[in-house]
């Protein structure tokens, strides 16, 4: 199953995953159970080993802002370009300090996810609002 392609209950694999993460998404099966406890784990693994090394901004579009004031249990995609937020004009800004742990993951996609010049976060991220001017400032807490 590709990370970007709807399965057939319409649903993408990372929706399912950040779903799954977050308790709104029930596997179908053990055995989709089982796979995505391992993609997550590989996942959170992969991004362990990925510190970044320079302070950057990062931007996303997000309808819930203030479910980012709590600590985030699921992956987050951001955009390292303001044009790069897939779902329409970014309302989030977020500084990145060096070190943080997180990944590129531009080189990974394709199709129109390739455009989104792509941050992944990993689970546990917590965020720190910073101020509020028709875009929300937050920064990674250390």
């Amino acid at each position: 199953m590709c990370v970007g392609n709807k399965d057939k209950d319409g649903l993408r694999l990372f929706e399912k995953i950040n779903g799954y993460l977050s308790g709104y998404y029930e596997p179908i099966s053990q055995g989709e159970n089982e796979m995505l406890a391992r993609m997550v784990s590989s996942i959170q693994n992969g991004l362990l080993k990925s510190k970044l090394q320079q302070d950057i901004i990062v931007y996303r579009k997000e309808y819930y802002v203030k479910d980012l004031e709590k600590p985030i249990n699921k992956f987050l995609s951001t955009s390292v370009t303001i044009r790069g937020a897939l779902t329409g004009n970014p309302n989030i800004a977020i500084i990145v300090p060096k070190g943080t742990l997180g990944a590129y993951v531009e080189v990974l996609s394709w199709g129109k996810f390739k455009k989104q010049r792509e941050f992944l976060f990993n689970t546990g991220l917590e965020l720190e609002k910073l101020e509020y001017d028709g875009l929300y400032i937050l920064k990674r807490k250390r």
